[in-house]
């Protein structure tokens, strides 16, 4: 089951709307329907707000596949901070 399956089955469970779960993260409806049709991917912070809410572990809420894409998302996001503070610092 794909990580936005999971989020609409965790929110249909709790008798959530996509509108209210969305004001729970502090973000759009539309970005909760993104991330349930799988056309968008929440960051590590909004992952965690989710485990959070539903009450369940990342580890649940991810499968192999997502854990490593967000591992290599975080990756590219960790060498753009680092060449930003090395250009930074160069200036």
């Amino acid at each position: 089951m794909s990580l936005g399956e999971k989020i609409k089955q965790l929110r249909t469970k709790k008798e959530m709307t996509q509108e209210d779960l969305a004001k729970k993260l502090f973000i759009t409806r539309n970005v909760i329907s993104k991330w349930e049709t799988n056309k968008d991917f929440p960051n590590i912070d909004s992952l965690k707000e989710l485990a959070n809410v539903f009450g369940v572990s990342l580890d649940y809420l991810l499968n192999e596949e997502e854990l490593t894409t967000l591992a290599i998302e975080n990756k590219k996001n960790l060498e753009l901070n680092k060449n930003l503070i090395y250009a930074f610092l160069l200036f």
